[in-house]
């Protein structure tokens, strides 16, 4: 029965240490148990991470601002900038003894990517404005144009009438 117990506590930790993305049981701040993307990330050997905490092994001196691990919530979701500007999706989970399941996931590319996504929304906007600015101008200068066309024939035609009269006026003279 032991050796059962101890072969899952092997396949449970193999089983941790094969994914890719950082993840750690930890009470508070104070890490418990890390996986190996743990300790590749802290840029320490895996033996060296329980018992440290998660912010000294990033090098800094108090928590992540924003951090979720300092919430006492009974689920841990939130982000933070781990310095390096790299943002970090944090969610987890409180376990039954008030320890903490956190993973750490990687959302630089995609908050980068929904920040340009937001701008060409914007564009968009900008550019459909523009469009109907531009179609509430051009309407009215359409028929501006239209009837000075209809405007100059009139002219030409009174100008042909004033002619006539100023000819037919120097014929009476004669």
């Amino acid at each position: 029965r032991t050796e059962g117990l101890m072969r899952a506590k092997q396949e449970w930790g193999q089983t941790c240490d094969a994914i890719d993305e950082p993840s750690a049981v930890m009470d508070r701040f104070t890490v418990r148990r890390a996986n190996r993307a743990y300790a590749r990330r802290a840029n320490v050997p895996v033996t060296e991470v329980v018992g440290r905490t998660c912010y000294r092994l990033l090098g800094r001196t108090a928590p992540c601002p924003g951090c979720p691990l300092a919430r006492q919530a009974r689920e841990l979701a939130g982000e933070i900038d781990l310095g390096d500007g790299q943002r970090t999706a944090l969610p987890g989970f409180v376990l039954r003894d008030g320890g903490v399941v956190a993973h750490y996931r990687d959302v630089t590319a995609q908050r980068a990517l929904e920040a340009k996504l937001r701008d060409s929304d914007r564009l968009a906007v900008v550019g459909q404005l523009a469009a109907g600015v531009a179609h509430e101008i051009n309407n009215p200068l359409g028929f501006v144009a239209s009837n000075l066309a209809s405007l100059e024939g009139y002219v030409e035609e009174l100008a042909g009438v004033a002619n006539r009269v100023d000819l037919a006026g120097a014929l009476a003279s004669a």
